[in-house]
């Protein structure tokens, strides 16, 4: 893969990323507390079903991106640069599996619980911002090389 390639790859799915983090952040998750307790054990099971599938596998494919990035070297791409875009995306990683999945867990196994559907909206915020912030330093990467 060359490197403008590898660069627009990272961005694609990154801004796949972002379009999502941001939907869960402002729409599913604080969703979640108005479903109300009865339902809410058989929407939050929907969500964590489903979710995976749409995350999971673009997590994977950005990881591999991110470190074809820090292995192929490119020009256009300042060698700090990128291992703080590497760094992002380890965040995101860090939180989701370190944190968010463990809520989740929480959340499956006490039902609706408002304390803990906070937690999961406010650490989130986390990997909507690394997502963000990653997204932006790529397209000002993309940008400056294709000048």
């Amino acid at each position: 893969m060359n490197a403008k390639l590898l660069l627009f790859s990272n961005l694609l799915i990154t801004f796949y990323l972002i379009g999502l983090v941001w939907l869960i952040q402002v729409v599913q998750y604080p969703g979640f507390d108005k479903v109300g307790a009865k339902n809410f054990p058989e929407y939050h099971q929907l969500h964590v079903g489903n979710i995976f599938w749409v995350v999971a596998l673009p997590m994977v494919i950005e990881l591999l991106l991110s470190a074809g990035l820090l292995i192929m070297r490119p020009s256009q791409v300042d060698m700090i640069l990128n291992i703080f875009l590497f760094g992002l995306v380890l965040v995101v990683w860090g939180v989701t599996f370190f944190i968010a999945i463990p809520l989740h867990n929480q959340l499956a196994d006490s039902g609706l619980n408002t304390d803990i559907t906070q937690k999961l909206t406010n650490i989130n915020w986390v990997r909507t911002i690394a997502w963000t912030l990653r997204g932006m330093v790529l397209a000002y990467i993309v940008y400056d090389a294709w000048e």
